[in-house]
């Protein structure tokens, strides 16, 4: 399960739908790893204990996010939404904070795209690229997954009867963690495309700055339709 160099063809094109039973299984043994022993291993020791410290990981990187933004490109109408977007998760993350009682942390891959899943000449889903797998909320590791694969609605509902990682109030926290990506998302594509159209990345055929303007459009219509602004 956890490799970094496998045969075999990333789900990226696929319909993550086809591949689910496998991804839940590969879920659930994580979800069956012990989060003691792991604490010992140096790779995974950080200064948090809990699963409300850990969601506040999330409003202090927006916060550097916007001044990035507000140093590198100003103060505009994207930089106002997106502050705004982030107070009220702010307060939501207050609001809700029951759901964070009795919520327990676990190993988390943290990236779970289609590229980092790849399917094996065997017929096995293997889950590659672990550079930023850590302790933390498995709320955020299926928030994660729900965003970066498009499952049908019967899928979803799948992974919330199956997954046996969910403690505390699961789906309050996963849909949490949705809307704090969302404002994530805009800013750093905002970043992206400023780098691209100053000439501060190395564009490609696939990755123009067309590219990354298109990729900014969706997620600030994808927060504008939220109800966070």
């Amino acid at each position: 399960m956890i490799l970094e160099m496998i045969e075999g063809e990333t789900l990226k094109g696929k319909r993550s739908d086809s591949y689910l039973e496998q991804i839940l299984f590969s879920l659930n043994k994580m979800a069956e790893i012990p989060t003691d022993v792991l604490k010992e291993r140096e790779g995974f020791k950080r200064n948090i204990n809990s699963c409300w410290e850990y969601v506040h990981l999330f409003p202090a990187h927006s916060q550097r996010q916007l001044a990035e933004y507000s140093n590198k490109i100003g103060e505009d109408q994207i930089y106002r939404l997106c502050r705004k977007a982030s107070e009220t998760v702010m307060k939501r993350i207050e609001n809700e904070k029951d759901s964070f009682r009795d919520a327990q942390m676990g190993l988390i891959h943290t990236g779970l795209h289609p590229e980092n899943m790849v399917y094996t000449p065997a017929g096995k889903i293997r889950f590659i690229d672990w550079e930023h797998s850590s302790i933390g909320d498995r709320a955020f590791e299926i928030s994660s997954l729900l965003r970066s694969n498009d499952f049908s609605e019967e899928s979803i509902e799948r992974i919330f009867k199956e997954y046996r990682g969910q403690t505390g109030n699961f789906r309050s926290r996963v849909n949490l963690y949705m809307d704090l990506f969302k404002v994530h998302e805009v800013l750093w594509h905002a970043l992206r495309f400023d780098k691209a159209r100053k000439g501060e990345l190395n564009l490609s055929q696939d990755k123009t700055e067309s590219y990354y303007q298109e990729r900014l459009n969706k997620h600030l219509e994808n927060l504008k339709n939220s109800g966070l602004i």
